[in-house]
Order: structure tokens, then C-alpha cells, then sequence
């Protein structure tokens, strides 16, 4: 495989192992002590916040995916950039999840602020609510950007060494905070 195929790889498997709660695996996917760990605008349990290390990333996790909050990653293609040991990708994100168990009539208008919001969020991502099988329903319960820093590890294979999960706003009044890894990985070295 190549370079951009094992990123690739890497990329996905971490969205498939944080959608089954894996949490010991998924962290495993990371450059262990030394990794930065940023969420910004985040409307799961775990909020928004830096993270540094083990301990503190897999406290967020599990934080994050706590209660009813689970969903599925649906992610676009990267664009990653390698250049020698050191790679950059940049990911969009949505995360589908199990809305209630009553189908909507066609037509009929939403009746809680936040599930407004969050049909405002899928029509920013080009995603609209689904019914599903048996009058299932499925919503975008969060989307944005994933910037991704690698690093080739010493046993050839590649590790993130930094992660900022960027989510658009749920709501129209929130603005849009935009930052790239680089930025997250020079202020860590600057409180060092």
C-alpha cells in the first residue's frame, strides 16, 4: 500500500473502532504519550477542550460517547498532503444517529429547538434526515472537519500525532472557528 493508502486506512479505522466504542484500540492509533487532541464546537457529553496524552484523550472519549450518545461516522475522502515522515489530511465528518422511533409524516415540522438545529446542520452538509427501516429515523447529530497531523512510527507504520476535531455550528448564531493542526501542535510546543 502506499503512503496515502495507509493514511487512508488509518483515518477510517479510527472512525470504525470510535463508532463500536473501542476506546483501548482507537487510542492505540495515536502516537501514545506525545499527542495533542483539540474538539471545538462539540455538541457531544464530552464538549469542547484540549486534550494532551493518554489519560486525558480517552477521558474525553468515553466522556464523549457516554449515554444515547452514539452514532455512525460517515467521512469524505481525505486530502492528504506527505511530505517524508510527517503527513497532514484533512477530513469532513458527519455522524448519523438513531433519532426516535416514530416515523415523521412527510412534510411535518420539526418540534424541538434542537432537532431544528440539527436539520439545519444536515443541510449544511448536503445531508438530510433519512426515515429508516420499520419508521426508524436517523439525523446528523454533528459534522465538521477532522485535521490530522501523522507521523511514520519507528515500525514503519503511521500514528497521529495531532487531531483537531473541528464541528460546524448547530446553530445559525454560533460562528465558525477555524484552526488547522499546525496551529494546535505550535501552541502545545509553546506551553512546554
Amino acid at each position: 500500500m502506499t503512503d496515502i493508502g495507509d493514511i487512508r486506512t488509518l483515518i477510517a479505522r479510527c472512525a470504525h473502532l470510535c463508532d463500536r466504542e473501542r476506546h483501548e484500540q482507537w487510542i492505540d492509533q495515536f502516537v501514545i504519550d506525545d499527542f495533542a487532541y483539540q474538539v471545538v464546537d462539540d455538541p457531544s457529553p464530552g464538549g469542547d477542550g484540549s486534550y494532551q496524552g493518554r489519560d486525558e484523550v480517552l477521558a474525553y472519549f468515553r466522556a464523549a460517547a457516554s449515554g444515547d450518545w452514539r452514532a455512525t461516522h460517515f467521512l469524505s475522502e481525505p486530502v492528504i498532503d506527505v511530505a517524508g515522515e510527517r503527513a497532514h489530511a484533512a477530513t469532513d465528518f458527519a455522524l448519523v444517529r438513531l433519532a426516535d422511533s416514530q416515523p415523521a409524516e412527510a412534510g411535518s415540522a420539526r418540534t424541538t429547538a434542537d432537532t431544528a438545529d440539527i436539520a439545519d446542520t444536515a443541510d449544511i452538509a448536503g445531508i438530510a434526515d433519512t426515515a429508516g427501516i420499520a419508521g426508524q429515523r436517523y439525523e446528523v447529530a454533528a459534522a465538521g472537519r477532522y485535521e490530522d497531523d501523522f507521523v511514520r512510527a519507528a515500525d514503519g507504520r503511521w500514528r497521529f500525532t495531532a487531531r483537531l476535531v473541528n464541528h460546524l455550528p448547530l446553530t445559525a448564531s454560533q460562528p465558525a472557528r477555524a484552526q488547522d493542526a499546525q496551529d494546535l501542535l505550535a501552541a502545545g510546543s509553546a506551553n512546554e
